[in-house]
């Protein structure tokens, strides 16, 4: 009975450092030292107790979320995806009645397949054993809302893969979008649901463009998701970042619509802004490349410098950028007048004339200097 005590115990402090690795993440910091101290208190405890279901579990997720943070790092997640399968395949082998543990599983056979597409490697088997550890789920709890959840964010994995492939992914967003509207339906509070159908709103969004097809709708169904995921949680980072992308999305759309992009510009600088500071990594590449689209290049290099500064696990990432922006800083001072051309001409192509015309008198007083 000690030993089973103590076996819970060490479980649940693994599962704290868990949660401490996690925000560490959210905040751009290198989780995989928290993560390591977590597996190690989960083994502990499996040592204890062989038949403690909730230690295989979670040391299966804290092994899945080290090779997602070795994959920022640039390094080989496969064996940490490998571990977390064959762990929570160890939880089912000793509760196949648990939904829980096919849900981790499918979880960490999503994970290893994002990783495989990533790297050009077919992940349809992957996505397949999700599925199906997904449907098993389900079978056990209809209304297992993490399952749902999961199988909805698998089919826009696929939906995505499909795009890449040059196919279409609309059967399989909209299947992902169902999945969604079901969460929806029985908890309309489910934060995460919300967030998660703009996701696949805004890759049908992309799908509809690439085809030709005008996506402003689409975009605008996205947006309102993240708003409503905002609303429920005001300081929900991630959603803060995806409206933002979503919007540079439709600026996007309604400069070749021939329609002035300015208010979706100025919409999603504010969300990437708010996003940023909140120190979410991805949101300082998506704020510079605003910059960067718009001929802001100080600015986008002041971003990316900050970027460096807060968020050292996709630092190698902003680098790379910064190099690319210092040379068209430089570019641009050989030739000033340059970047107010370039900015005239985009807002001109969105219908902004009274905007383009300041960058033209911006640009003839750089030409007489």
């Amino acid at each position: 009975d000690r030993a089973q005590g103590l076996a819970t115990a060490l479980s649940a402090r693994g599962v704290v450092w868990e949660l401490i690795g996690d925000v560490e993440s959210t905040r751009g910091a290198d989780p995989r030292e928290t993560f390591r101290k977590g597996i190690q208190d989960m083994s502990q405890a499996i040592a204890l107790d062989a038949d403690l279901v909730e230690a295989y579990e979670g040391r299966g997720r804290l092994w899945r979320r080290t090779g997602i943070a070795q994959e920022t790092a640039g390094e080989d997640p496969f064996d940490s995806f490998r571990k977390a399968i064959d762990d929570e395949g160890q939880a089912i082998d000793r509760a196949p009645e648990s939904a829980d543990a096919y849900d981790c599983r499918g979880l960490a056979w999503a994970t290893m397949g994002r990783a495989e597409a990533a790297r050009g490697v077919d992940p349809g088997e992957s996505y397949r054993r999700a599925l199906s550890d997904y449907d098993s789920a389900l079978a056990r709890d209809a209304t297992h809302q993490s399952a749902m959840n999961n199988r909805a964010l698998a089919w826009m994995e696929i939906g995505r893969m499909e795009a890449r492939k040059g196919g279409s992914p609309r059967s399989s967003l909209l299947k992902a979008i169902d999945g969604l509207d079901a969460i929806i339906g029985l908890d309309p509070g489910h934060v995460i649901a919300h967030n998660n159908r703009g996701n696949s709103r805004r890759l049908l969004g992309d799908a509809e463009a690439e085809g030709g097809e005008d996506p402003s709708d689409t975009y605008r169904k996205a947006i309102e998701d993240y708003g409503l995921a905002l609303r429920l949680n005001p300081e929900y980072v991630e959603a803060y970042h995806n409206r933002g992308s979503a919007w540079m999305a439709l600026a996007r759309a309604e400069l070749l619509l021939g329609l002035d992009p300015a208010p979706s510009l100025d919409a999603g600088e504010r969300d990437l802004k708010s996003a940023v500071d909140r120190r979410y990594p991805l949101a300082y590449l998506a704020l510079a490349s605003s910059h960067r689209a718009m001929d802001r290049f100080e600015e986008a290099q002041a971003v990316l410098e900050a970027c460096i500064r807060e968020a050292p696990s996709i630092a190698a990432r902003a680098r790379a950028e910064l190099e690319r922006v210092r040379a068209e800083i430089a570019e641009e001072k050989g030739q000033p007048w340059r970047a107010s051309l370039h900015q005239a001409e985009n807002w001109i192509h969105g219908g902004s004339y009274a905007r383009a015309r300041e960058c033209i008198e911006r640009g003839l007083g750089q030409v007489e200097e």
